[in-house]
C-alpha cells in the first residue's frame, strides 16, 4: 500500500501533467479533461494495460479528441475525451472510447464506506 506521502506526489504530479498539457495544447484541445484522458491514456499504454502495435503499424489510428453531442430535440447529450482504433490482432480492429471524470483538487481526499452511498 503507498503510503501518504506518495499519494500526495502522486497528486501533485498528475496535476502537474494535466496543467502541462493545458499549456501546451491546441486551442480546440486545451479543456482538462482530453489533457487527464490523455495522461491516463500514456499511463496505460506505458504499463501495457493497453497494447499499442509499433508506431509504423499505427498510421492515423492514435487519434485522441474531445466529441460532444446534444441529441436534436432533446437535452441528452453525449460525450467523449478521447478514443484510439487499434487493431486487434484478428484482422479487425477495436474502439476504445474514454469518458473523464476529472476534477482538479488541490488535497487528496478519503472515500469510506460510510461517507459513500454508493458502496451501499
Amino acid at each position: 500500500m503507498a503510503s501518504t506521502e506518495q499519494v500526495e506526489q502522486s497528486l501533485k504530479d498528475l496535476n502537474e501533467a494535466v496543467s502541462c498539457g493545458m499549456d501546451n495544447a491546441e486551442p480546440e484541445r486545451a479543456f482538462e479533461s482530453i489533457c487527464f484522458a490523455d495522461v491516463a491514456l500514456n499511463k496505460l499504454i506505458s504499463n501495457g494495460v493497453i497494447q499499442v502495435p509499433p508506431e509504423d503499424e499505427l498510421n492515423y489510428f492514435n487519434e485522441i479528441d474531445r466529441f460532444e453531442a446534444v441529441f436534436p430535440g432533446s437535452d441528452k447529450r453525449m460525450r467523449m475525451d478521447g478514443c484510439l482504433i487499434l487493431p486487434n490482432g484478428h484482422g479487425e480492429l477495436d474502439l476504445h472510447i474514454f469518458v473523464t471524470d476529472y476534477e482538479r483538487r488541490l488535497e487528496v481526499e478519503k472515500i469510506t464506506e460510510e461517507g459513500n452511498k454508493s458502496f451501499r
